[in-house]
């Protein structure tokens, strides 16, 4: 079986490790690299294959240039919403 590969851009050292936490545990997931900020996420991608991206959304709107630039990556990016405050 073929294993998916994930990097995730989140700013959250919490949420971060508590996803890093929970896709160890699934059979033939990994992940790829740990990201807290969008610049080195950016380079990262350009020599690095990734099957998928789970990014916050703070990071996601600092990075929609690349995504503009790149929009196949959308089809890989799975986005963590950030909770409405009322």
């Amino acid at each position: 079986m073929r294993i998916s590969g994930f990097i995730l851009v989140i700013d959250s050292y919490l949420v971060r490790k508590g996803l890093v936490s929970m896709l160890n545990r699934i059979q033939d997931v990994r992940v790829l690299k740990e990201f807290r900020a969008t610049d080195p996420f950016v380079t990262y991608l350009e020599s690095h294959p990734v099957d998928f991206i789970i990014i916050s959304q703070s990071d996601f709107d600092r990075s929609v240039d690349l995504f503009m630039s790149k929009p196949e990556l959308l089809d890989k990016t799975i986005l963590l919403e950030e909770p409405q405050t009322k």
